[in-house]
């Protein structure tokens, strides 16, 4: 009797903790109620998983996509989780699907509720730029290329992905053996086919770099309200240096000659001490400008979150940290990347990316 007694004691003493921890929860603290007391780990079937795209959907529940490693390679996976943390059982049966060779890098969510992926897919005759639609449920969108599936051998990478909304897909990468020479860009149709009234065949690609040395790796993208497509990431110069780099392209696929001095092309060094800077991500905010955050290497071998705001015609922003250009460290002798940024309600800027040294931390920093 003593022991029922104080098992049920025990419970309702947990419970009354977890309500009060929730209701105690400070701005910024874990949310206990997601997953772990804040955190979710899935484990797959690859002994290295990563995800490397996210998106949540108007219901709450939250879609991740990456790649699993098998001994047969990298392999495309999607994740849903309902609000609390949890797998969502009506996605394909478990809440994954396991699809084929290859990796996802980014996703988007249509106004219907379809799932935008895109990548790239791992075949014996090479590599392809790829983008898969699904249903809500998980299945392939059969309407959509070849049975949910669109692949070409343009030579993209599909790094960055938005839809538009006339329904049509806009997807930002490099393009080049390997992947890694110009900045390029790709419009489809909402049926899974080049979209040719941009740039005439639905593909078009930017040499940024200097032409001896040029090493364009382009991650991210953004698109205005009116329809213009602001793609970012990185141009080399020299042997080794690497400067933030913006595109601006008209929505027929053409360079903007409004941004950047007429050219269409932004390329902005932080300062000599700073020797190679790495965009990751863009946002717009309410004004029309463009906020990037990335990293910069410094002089003394270390790394440190880069940030840089433009007017909306590509010129540096003065109103933003007195030129337009930050590097910050958090704490000092560590290795520091902003991955990821965006503008929360009041124009705060929220940066999220990895902060240490031998360890490296998850690492939220506020502007």
């Amino acid at each position: 009797m003593g022991f029922h007694k104080n098992l049920k004691n025990l419970k309702f003493f947990a419970f009354i903790l977890i309500l009060t921890s929730s209701i105690f929860a400070a701005p910024g603290d874990l949310d206990r109620t997601f997953g772990h007391v804040g955190f979710k780990t899935t484990p797959i079937t690859g002994s290295y998983d990563r995800g490397y795209g996210i998106v949540r959907q108007p219901d709450g529940k939250i879609i991740l996509v990456g790649n699993r490693n098998e001994d047969s390679g990298s392999a495309i996976t999607l994740i849903r989780y309902n609000a609390d943390g949890s797998l969502d059982t009506t996605f394909d049966g478990d809440g994954k699907i396991l699809d084929e060779a290859g990796r996802a890098n980014a996703v988007a969510l249509q106004a219907d509720g379809k799932i935008v992926i895109t990548g790239k897919t791992s075949e014996i005759n090479g590599t392809f730029f790829s983008v898969f639609r699904y249903n809500p449920d998980g299945s392939l969108d059969s309407s959509f290329g070849n049975n949910g599936k669109f692949k070409s051998a343009v030579g993209l990478l599909g790094n960055a992905i938005a839809i538009l909304p006339n329904g049509k897909i806009v997807v930002a990468g490099t393009v080049g053996a390997p992947f890694s020479n110009n900045f390029g860009a790709a419009r489809l149709n909402p049926n899974g086919t080049f979209d040719t009234t941009f740039n005439g065949s639905g593909t078009v690609n930017t040499f940024v770099g200097d032409s001896i040395n040029g090493n364009d790796i382009r991650k991210t993208l953004a698109v205005q309200p009116d329809g213009k497509i602001i793609v970012g990431g990185t141009s080399q110069f020299g042997a080794t240096g690497k400067d933030f780099a913006l595109v601006r392209y008209n929505s027929n696929g053409s360079l903007d000659s409004t941004f950047g001095g007429g050219g269409g092309i932004v390329q902005t060094s932080f300062n000599n001490s700073a020797q190679n800077e790495f965009l990751q991500s863009i946002a717009l905010d309410s004004n029309g400008r463009i906020v990037t955050a990335g990293y910069a290497d410094t002089a003394t071998a270390e790394q440190s979150f880069a940030l840089a705001r433009y007017n909306p015609d590509g010129s540096l922003d003065s109103s933003f940290s007195d030129d337009g250009k930050l590097i910050i460290k958090t704490r000092p002798n560590t290795f520091e990347r902003a991955n990821a940024v965006t503008i929360q309600t009041g124009g705060k800027i929220l940066v999220a990316g990895t902060s240490g040294y031998s360890r490296r931390d998850f690492t939220l920093v506020r502007f």
